[in-house]
């Protein structure tokens, strides 16, 4: 029953809340992939993921904005309520995109910088991925933006005929009444 809840609250996001929302899970699971992998010539071969080696602290970043981005779809999905945005939050998805590809490109550098004195060092998937779904979500959070103006021209520009004014409605007599009676004979003297 649960699982329906969820379904059904989930089917209820736009086409691109649902790649935002897709593309900042992925992203906060391709943390933990593989980014860089190096050789060095004396040592075992390793590899680092977004929370080790000198892009750690970008890719903590990286990390934790889009928990949050996934913490207000969740609210979302659960109907919680608990988390409040005091202005539109699909800006909100715009500017966390835009931050992340930002901070994608500086852990990108980041980790061609301080791998250079190796020979064998590539950048791996989990970073390539992550700037992928980032291009994606963001071009969605744009579309989805594109999508609120064009339906808010329209609602502003409809002809007054489609929305008929609304009728004051008549004072309907309560039935059943005990008081009611009486207030009315009191009145009347």
């Amino acid at each position: 029953m649960k699982y329906a809840f969820l379904n059904r609250n989930f089917k209820k996001l736009a086409f691109e809340e649902r790649l935002i929302f897709g593309a900042h899970l992925a992203t906060v699971i391709f943390c933990f992939f593989p980014w860089i992998s190096v050789e060095p010539l004396y040592e075992d071969p390793y590899w680092n993921s977004a929370m080790a080696g000198s892009g750690a602290l970008l890719g903590a970043f990286i990390f934790l904005l889009s928990l949050c981005v996934v913490l207000i779809f969740a609210d979302k999905i659960l109907e919680a309520k608990r988390i409040k945005i005091p202005f539109n939050e699909n800006y909100l998805f715009f500017v966390a995109g835009v931050e992340q590809l930002i901070f994608l490109i500086l852990a990108w550098s980041v980790l061609i910088a301080s791998v250079r004195e190796f020979e064998n060092a590539e950048l791996r998937f989990g970073l390539l991925l992550c700037f992928l779904v980032q291009i994606v979500g963001l071009v969605a959070s744009y579309l989805l933006n594109q999508n609120l103006h064009k339906k808010n021209t329209k609602d502003f520009f409809q002809h007054p005929d489609k929305h008929p004014a609304k009728k004051p409605e008549e004072k309907k007599e309560k039935i059943g009444g005990l008081f009611e009676n009486n207030l009315n004979k009191d009145n009347k003297k």
